[in-house]
């Protein structure tokens, strides 16, 4: 039953994050939207379950597995995706998608938002911090990754 309800969670997160990932608009609005998605949609509502998937995993390790496949594993390949997108239109650099992809959702989901996720802050920040969080990650991630004029 619970691994039913994490399934029916992470495809709602899932539709809500992955629609941020047109391949027309210019990528850095995009991916401030990704980004923002993240943080407002998906931690808010994810990291809740993620702490008690994590308490029960050693006895339910099919949640650990269902959260993992549901939620990280197939956003990261739907942004993998996006950014060979980009590559191929000769908006970012060439390179290993899958890691540009993880490179991302690191800068996104780290700092204030990891401390939040592991208890050490009691709140997520405020959206407009957040708003700052995610222009900050965007724009290492496109020093990183933008395409050289």
């Amino acid at each position: 039953m619970f691994v039913a309800v994490v399934e029916q969670h992470m495809d709602h997160i899932f539709r809500a994050v992955s629609a941020t990932l047109p391949e027309d608009p210019p990528v850095r609005e995009t991916l401030r939207a990704f980004g923002l998605s993240i943080l407002d949609v998906t931690l808010a509502r994810a990291i809740p379950l993620l702490r008690v998937v994590s308490v029960e995993a050693g006895r339910f390790p099919t949640l650990a597995r269902t959260l993992f496949a549901r939620g990280p594993e197939r956003g990261t390949a739907t942004l993998t995706r996006y950014l060979a997108a980009q590559v191929a239109r000769g908006r970012l650099r060439d390179g290993d998608c899958a890691r540009m992809a993880e490179h991302l959702i690191g800068l996104l989901i780290g700092g204030a938002v990891l401390w939040y996720a592991l208890g050490l802050a009691p709140h997520l920040p405020p959206p407009d911090e957040r708003r700052r969080h995610v222009e900050a990650a965007v724009d290492a991630f496109l020093r990183a990754y933008g395409a050289t004029a």
